[in-house]
């Protein structure tokens, strides 16, 4: 399991959700994947976050359930109302084909099993993103990828480039790819 103290207050809303959930009686098992800024500390980042991307949730029906024992936790913790979202749920298409095999177990709390995108998917996704959030490059900068996990990137940029039938071929992108494999 993934441990880290670097975001003590999102995995503490996140067991007091769990927690919440259990005394309510729901057992679960409910799978939730997380994705951007949890993610990326669960990867080496240091800048904060004030909420969790849920990317994709095995019980889509229990959603509700979750949200509301999230909206209870939050209140006990001041934290955003909206702190547990599935808003980045949009972007599933930016992560590299087979990212839901690759997820690793961050752990669980009470009915709540919790996953997290792996960090070469989620570097991968971050550098189809990185236009439209400038801030996804810096976050990338930071976890200083390696030779791996940037040709992993690019062989994402080559699928999606492939599929595009417009020609779009992510010249920027790769343009920010290489120079993060030429900085030192």
């Amino acid at each position: 399991m993934i441990k880290t103290p670097a975001h003590p207050d999102i995995l503490q809303a996140v067991a007091r959700t769990g927690a919440i959930l259990a005394q309510e009686g729901y057992n679960g098992p409910v799978r939730l994947v997380i994705a951007g800024g949890v993610a990326g500390l669960l990867s080496g980042l240091t800048r904060a976050t004030l909420d969790c991307d849920v990317l994709s949730c095995s019980d889509d029906d229990q959603w509700e359930r979750i949200e509301n024992a999230a909206r209870e936790a939050a209140a006990e913790l001041d934290l955003p109302e909206t702190w547990l979202n599935r808003e980045c749920s949009i972007y599933a298409n930016d992560f590299p084909l087979g990212w839901q095999d690759r997820t690793e177990p961050v752990d669980r709390f009470g009915p709540l099993d919790v996953h997290r995108v792996s960090r070469k998917d989620w570097i991968a996704a971050k550098l189809v993103s990185s236009l439209k959030r400038p801030q996804d490059i810096a976050d990338i900068r930071e976890l200083k990828p390696t030779a791996e996990e940037l040709s992993f990137a690019e062989e994402h940029l080559d699928r999606l480039t492939a599929e595009h039938l417009d020609g779009h071929d992510y010249a920027s992108q790769r343009a920010i790819l290489q120079s993060i494999r030429s900085q030192p």
